[in-house]
Formats: structure tokens, sequence, C-alpha cells
């Protein structure tokens, strides 16, 4: 369910699955004026998410509950939505996905509202 989208703010995907992280990105995202679903711990969730919403962007940790987000990274560039990788292992990322944008865990508010928008092309 999508939670918190005042004005029809753009609606931010987040994948993580440490909930006390998922849970701080969430309140930080509201706070920079994004609508935001999840967060979802598991590809199965995140995949399940997109079927049933339409997201602007995400945020995806890399490492999840039952494997890597890397199917939802590939789901979310066939499909032409933006996202960020938001982990504490940047050096694992994958190569096919070295051009996309990161924010390294921890990340503050101000990291992940400038990442956020500059993929989603809001940036001042």
């Amino acid at each position: 369910m999508i939670r918190d989208n005042p004005d029809n703010a753009p609606t931010v995907l987040i994948v993580e699955d440490e909930f006390l992280i998922g849970l701080d990105m969430e309140i930080m995202l509201q706070d920079c004026g994004y609508g935001t679903l999840g967060p979802c711990d598991t590809v199965v969730s995140a995949m399940q998410a997109l079927d049933d919403n339409h997201v602007d962007a995400a945020v995806l940790d890399l490492d999840l509950q039952d494997g890597t987000s890397v199917p939802v990274a590939e789901r979310l560039r066939d499909e032409d939505t933006p996202f960020l990788f938001a982990t504490g292992r940047p050096r694992k990322i994958p190569e096919p996905f070295s051009d996309v944008a990161r924010v390294v865990k921890p990340a503050s508010r101000a990291q992940l509202e400038r990442a956020l928008g500059d993929i989603l092309g809001r940036s001042e």
C-alpha cells in the first residue's frame, strides 16, 4: 500500500530487509515529500509490490532475505523505472549495474534526497 503521497508526489518503492533501516528510510523519504511503498524485505514481496502498484522510482538494498535485489533491478530497468542502490557493500553491485546511482548506508536524508532528485530529474 502506498503511504503518505502528498499532492501526487513521486512514489518510491523501498526494498530493504533490515526493518529499522527500512522504517528510517521511509520516514526520510516522506520528509522529503515522496510517497512511499514498502519497505519490502524480499525479492518476492518487491515483485508483488511492483505487480500491484505504480512506482516512479525505487531504492534497493543489495542483499535481501531471499537473495539479492538484482531481479528487482532487472525488472525496473526493463520497465524504464529509475532506481538506485542503498547498500553498505557498494563494491558488490554487479557489473551490469555499475552505471546505477548509489548511496552508501547508512545514508543521510540529504544523500537520499539528492540521489533521488538526480534520478528523477528533480535536482535544483
